[in-house]
């Protein structure tokens, strides 16, 4: 099913819905490559995902989504570059540029959870006319102390770290360390073709302790 959606970008709440029912069906490699593999994640923590509302950043089409509220999230607030439209009354899509000045007008609030796969690798390289940023891949989360973190990025086997330009990055063990700092890793994940799931929590800005 994902090769044929890559050129879409609206997606109406049926299709969502055939998504969420594949993932409930166990089939969520039918929906994405990596669908297992973050299926199986989602499911040991899915007590800090049900009932709660969560940041995604999206592919270009809504697989994550599909997967996380199949998981119980009551609201997705989604990211993406493009012209992205999912019709579906849990999900709200907006652009970073419309996001970031809604969330320095307090018109959105810190969320519980967020979740990244194969994105912020590409943020601050203008692959999608977004500003050269050095530090792009960075300044991703907007999330709660405390809150969890699941991160999905490309990294090299020999742990050296690259950009392909303008494509994305390509994580080794230094870039790693900027990308979780602050964050207490809980797991790792190896999947194939290269992509590594971080599973981090948010440290509490008030103390050297982690909630």
């Amino acid at each position: 099913m994902f090769g044929s959606e890559l050129n879409k970008r609206n997606f109406d709440r049926f299709y969502v819905e055939l998504l969420i029912q594949k993932v409930n069906k166990r089939k969520a490699n039918t929906i994405h490559p990596k669908g297992t593999c973050l299926g199986n994640l989602l499911g040991i923590y899915k007590d800090e995902i049900d009932a709660n509302n969560g940041l995604v950043w999206a592919e270009n089409y809504p697989w994550l989504e599909a997967m996380l509220l199949a998981h119980g999230a009551s609201q997705l607030t989604t990211l993406h570059y493009g012209k992205l439209k999912i019709n579906h009354t849990q999900i709200q899509v907006y652009t970073p540029y419309d996001f970031a000045n809604k969330y320095l007008n307090s018109d959105i609030n810190q969320f519980d959870f967020g979740v990244s796969f194969s994105s912020v690798e590409h943020s601050g390289l203008d692959r999608y006319a977004d500003p050269l940023n050095p530090y792009g891949d960075l300044n991703w989360c907007m999330t709660k102390p405390g809150a969890l973190f699941i991160l999905g990025v490309p990294c090299s086997n020999d742990h050296s770290d690259c950009i392909v330009w303008n494509a994305h990055r390509v994580y080794g063990s230094k870039r790693l360390q900027h990308l979780s700092a602050n964050w207490q890793v809980l797991q790792i994940v190896i999947c194939k073709d290269f992509y590594n799931i971080l599973v981090l929590r948010k440290r509490n800005a008030t103390s050297d302790s982690y909630v």
